[in-house]
């Protein structure tokens, strides 16, 4: 989710073209924990909710994907990698969990010592460095619940460069591998690593140019139906149709979403500049909807108008947090 920078000359599926998954991600990140906790005020923004949370998903495609077409032109050493990649997620996380908590304190009187409990300071320290998953029985959700996605993209770094190494080696098996490690019960990376896996691979081995190959509307529409499909598995809450799936599903999603908007357009570049927001939104965006504004957002009654009332404060909120940011670190730019 975080911003990684990489050529877009060399790549049929451009930073542009993550920017604008992250974009829709986002849209559907944000419509899903505005909904999906009310189904019986808004019955249909429910459904789709429930479908939303293959956001999660596609933010973890784009990572991977990204990562890759980075590490193949800037190879590093193991500790050069580490120390650029997780500095530049820490150095995002701890200012909007600073800026939020303190006016979580200050303006809306959220102790700590009432969200963690019993040694607070030491659940707090815990989610200052983004690992309550965990200690999930100790430390709960923590100040804000989203931040679980932290922890989770946080450990798939880690592990990125032998992920990377083993896939590169054992291709097509590597990845059917990853995809069976993710049916499995794991800490943390539970269902998710298939898809961080998937992007990886599709960046080393070029999928997309080869996907050109193909009539593009016939893509479109073998995509069409495999979301349709997957879809209605999920709706009508088929056994094994669960998070497990959302490889495939954020795949195809993907698909569509870039094949459609493949050249340049107004809305390609909306979503594009929404998407270049989407971590800065993705952490603090619980903050306004729940925590500080919520009564007034649902106020207002209409699914939509909930939601474009939501992003555009985040975005507002997130350029000046961008300024924040470029002020603090302005010495590493």
């Amino acid at each position: 989710m975080n911003g990684i920078k990489y050529s877009v000359s060399d790549n049929t599926f451009s930073e542009n073209d993550t920017n604008l998954i992250k974009g829709i991600a986002l849209i559907m990140l944000l419509w899903h924990h505005l909904f999906w906790r009310l189904p019986e005020i808004y019955p249909y923004a429910y459904q789709f909710a429930i479908l939303f949370k293959v956001c999660v998903s596609m933010f973890l495609f784009v990572s991977g994907y990204g990562l890759t077409i980075s590490y193949r032109k800037n190879k590093t050493t193991l500790k050069k990698f580490y120390l650029r990649r997780l500095s530049k997620l820490y150095e995002t996380y701890w200012v909007i969990f600073t800026i939020f908590i303190v006016i979580s304190i200050l303006v809306f009187n959220r102790l700590p010592s009432e969200v963690y409990g019993d040694e607070y300071l030491i659940k707090m320290a815990i989610n200052f460095f983004a690992v309550q998953l965990y200690f999930p029985n100790y430390v709960g959700h923590g100040y804000n619940p989203t931040w679980w996605f932290m922890t989770l993209i946080i450990t798939l770094y880690l592990l990125y460069p032998f992920m990377y190494n083993f896939l590169k080696k054992m291709k097509i098996l590597g990845l059917l591998i990853m995809i069976f490690i993710s049916f499995l019960s794991l800490p943390v990376l539970s269902a998710w690593i298939a898809s961080f896996a998937l992007g990886i691979y599709i960046a080393e081995y070029k999928v997309f140019d080869k996907v050109l190959e193909y009539n593009e509307n016939y893509l479109l529409l073998i995509s069409i139906i495999a979301i349709l499909t997957i879809s209605m598995l999920k709706l009508f809450e088929i056994p094994g149709s669960g998070n497990r799936l959302d490889f495939l599903f954020s795949f195809f999603i993907i698909m569509v979403s870039w094949l459609i908007f493949r050249n340049d357009s107004i809305i390609k570049n909306v979503f594009v500049f929404i998407g270049v927001h989407s971590f800065n939104i993705f952490l603090f965006h619980t903050f306004l909807f729940k925590y500080f504004f919520e009564s007034e957002l649902y106020a207002l009654q209409n699914p939509f108008v909930i939601l474009t009332v939501l992003l555009m404060f985040s975005i507002v909120i997130s350029i000046l947090i961008n300024m924040i940011k470029n002020y603090l670190f302005k010495s590493q730019l």
